[in-house]
Protein backbone atom coordinates (compact mmCIF):
# COMPACT_ATOMS: atom_id res chain seq x y z
CA UNK A 1 0.00 0.00 0.00
CA UNK A 2 1.02 3.29 -0.85
CA UNK A 3 1.78 6.03 1.83
CA UNK A 4 -0.78 8.61 0.25
CA UNK A 5 0.96 11.38 2.37
CA UNK A 6 4.45 11.18 0.51
CA UNK A 7 3.04 11.29 -2.74
CA UNK A 8 -0.42 11.40 -4.43
CA UNK A 9 -1.54 10.12 -7.63
CA UNK A 10 -4.44 8.31 -9.04
CA UNK A 11 -5.05 4.73 -7.75
CA UNK A 12 -6.88 3.33 -9.98
CA UNK A 13 -5.13 2.49 -13.40
CA UNK A 14 -6.91 2.55 -16.53
CA UNK A 15 -6.10 2.49 -20.38
CA UNK A 16 -3.50 -0.75 -19.74
CA UNK A 17 -4.73 -2.86 -23.34
CA UNK A 18 -1.91 -5.07 -22.74
CA UNK A 19 0.14 -6.90 -20.01
CA UNK A 20 1.91 -9.38 -21.95
CA UNK A 21 4.20 -11.95 -20.09
CA UNK A 22 6.94 -12.74 -21.99
CA UNK A 23 8.48 -15.08 -19.62
CA UNK A 24 10.23 -15.60 -16.34
CA UNK A 25 13.10 -17.03 -14.91
CA UNK A 26 13.15 -18.93 -10.98
CA UNK A 27 15.62 -16.96 -9.98
CA UNK A 28 16.34 -19.99 -6.89
CA UNK A 29 18.05 -21.79 -9.76
CA UNK A 30 20.07 -19.33 -10.87
CA UNK A 31 20.84 -17.94 -6.82
CA UNK A 32 19.90 -20.58 -4.63
CA UNK A 33 20.11 -17.50 -2.02
CA UNK A 34 16.98 -15.66 -4.02
CA UNK A 35 14.45 -18.67 -3.43
CA UNK A 36 11.21 -17.18 -3.81
CA UNK A 37 12.08 -14.29 -6.17
CA UNK A 38 11.28 -14.57 -10.07
CA UNK A 39 13.04 -12.76 -12.76
CA UNK A 40 9.82 -11.35 -15.36
CA UNK A 41 9.78 -9.53 -18.39
CA UNK A 42 6.52 -7.91 -19.71
CA UNK A 43 5.52 -5.78 -22.63
CA UNK A 44 2.89 -3.61 -21.77
CA UNK A 45 0.41 -1.15 -23.57
CA UNK A 46 -0.81 2.13 -22.30
CA UNK A 47 -3.60 3.72 -24.77
CA UNK A 48 -3.96 7.30 -25.18
CA UNK A 49 -4.90 9.10 -22.05
CA UNK A 50 -4.19 5.59 -19.77
CA UNK A 51 -2.64 5.51 -16.65
CA UNK A 52 -0.60 3.27 -14.56
CA UNK A 53 -1.74 3.83 -10.72
CA UNK A 54 0.15 5.14 -7.97
CA UNK A 55 2.41 2.53 -6.76
CA UNK A 56 5.71 2.11 -4.43
CA UNK A 57 8.47 -0.55 -5.55
CA UNK A 58 9.49 -2.34 -2.26
CA UNK A 59 12.02 -5.15 -2.52
CA UNK A 60 10.95 -4.78 -6.51
CA UNK A 61 13.47 -3.20 -8.90
CA UNK A 62 12.53 -2.70 -12.68
CA UNK A 63 13.79 -1.79 -15.91
CA UNK A 64 11.31 0.07 -18.02
CA UNK A 65 12.77 0.74 -21.88
CA UNK A 66 9.73 2.72 -23.83
CA UNK A 67 9.60 0.88 -27.32
CA UNK A 68 6.96 3.56 -28.66
CA UNK A 69 5.40 6.22 -27.69
CA UNK A 70 5.78 9.14 -24.68
CA UNK A 71 5.10 8.54 -21.53
CA UNK A 72 5.28 11.13 -18.32
CA UNK A 73 6.43 9.71 -14.70
CA UNK A 74 5.63 11.60 -11.79
CA UNK A 75 7.84 10.01 -9.36
CA UNK A 76 8.64 10.59 -5.34
CA UNK A 77 7.26 14.13 -5.86
CA UNK A 78 10.14 14.99 -8.26
CA UNK A 79 9.29 17.14 -11.11
CA UNK A 80 7.32 14.44 -13.78
CA UNK A 81 9.70 13.19 -16.32
CA UNK A 82 8.83 12.51 -19.85
CA UNK A 83 10.42 9.23 -21.62
CA UNK A 84 10.11 9.02 -25.65
CA UNK A 85 10.97 5.89 -27.91
CA UNK A 86 14.62 4.02 -26.16
CA UNK A 87 14.28 5.69 -23.18
CA UNK A 88 14.86 3.67 -20.27
CA UNK A 89 13.50 4.61 -16.25
CA UNK A 90 15.23 2.67 -13.43
CA UNK A 91 12.74 2.04 -10.89
CA UNK A 92 14.65 1.68 -7.22
CA UNK A 93 12.65 0.03 -3.89
CA UNK A 94 11.50 2.82 -2.32
CA UNK A 95 9.98 4.48 -5.23
CA UNK A 96 6.84 5.69 -5.49
CA UNK A 97 5.23 7.19 -8.82
CA UNK A 98 2.64 6.67 -11.20
CA UNK A 99 2.53 6.82 -15.20
CA UNK A 100 -0.11 8.67 -17.83
CA UNK A 101 0.33 8.37 -21.62
CA UNK A 102 -0.39 12.68 -22.31
CA UNK A 103 -0.15 11.84 -26.09
CA UNK A 104 -2.54 10.62 -28.55
CA UNK A 105 -0.64 7.56 -29.56
CA UNK A 106 -0.56 4.35 -27.50
CA UNK A 107 3.11 3.93 -25.47
CA UNK A 108 4.77 0.20 -25.37
CA UNK A 109 7.57 -0.25 -22.90
CA UNK A 110 9.17 -3.29 -22.01
CA UNK A 111 9.68 -3.88 -18.41
CA UNK A 112 11.90 -6.42 -16.35
CA UNK A 113 11.54 -6.80 -12.52
CA UNK A 114 12.41 -8.91 -9.75
CA UNK A 115 8.88 -10.10 -8.17
CA UNK A 116 8.04 -12.84 -5.26
CA UNK A 117 5.11 -14.32 -7.06
CA UNK A 118 1.97 -13.95 -5.33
Amino acid sequence: MVDSGQMRGPTESSGISANQLQGMIDLAEEFPAMAGYQFRARLITVEAGGIIAIHQHASRPAIVHILEGEIVEHRNGEAPVSYGPGSVAFERTGYIHWWENVSDEPVIAFAVDIVQPD
